[in-house]
């Protein structure tokens, strides 16, 4: 153990989270582009299939709104409640959990580690 203690602490390395999004959508971009490029589709014609995807994505939304309005539309306060009720409950056992882990636990901890000499 003597021989482990006067070893240097590891280096840990650490990775910016802010680089690895920016590579990722670098990286994107240029397939994307190398896509467009290779298949010979304009710019224009890209954009325009984009638009019309965008425009088929908003009907299916409303769609799924207006069913979503019309399966839940009389139940909604009751909905509500319950969702309300079982977050709350979340709530607590996660602030049980907290409480546990950082008072109880410790003390708990140097009760058991306790030795009463005889």
């Amino acid at each position: 153990m003597s021989e482990v203690r006067t070893m240097p602490v590891p280096a840990v390395h650490r990775t910016n989270p802010w680089w690895l999004l920016c590579a990722y959508v670098a990286v994107a971009w240029i397939i994307i582009g190398a896509w467009l490029k290779l298949t010979g589709v304009g710019w224009a014609t890209a954009v325009a299939f984009g638009t019309n995807a965008g425009a088929h994505l908003s009907v299916g939304l409303q769609t799924l709104a207006e069913a979503a309005q019309h399966a839940f539309g009389t139940t909604t306060p009751t909905v509500a409640a319950a969702v309300a009720g079982v977050l709350l409950l979340d709530i607590l056992v996660g602030a049980a959990f907290f409480a546990f882990y950082t008072v109880l636990r410790p003390r708990l901890a140097a009760e058991l580690a306790y030795v009463r000499k005889v």
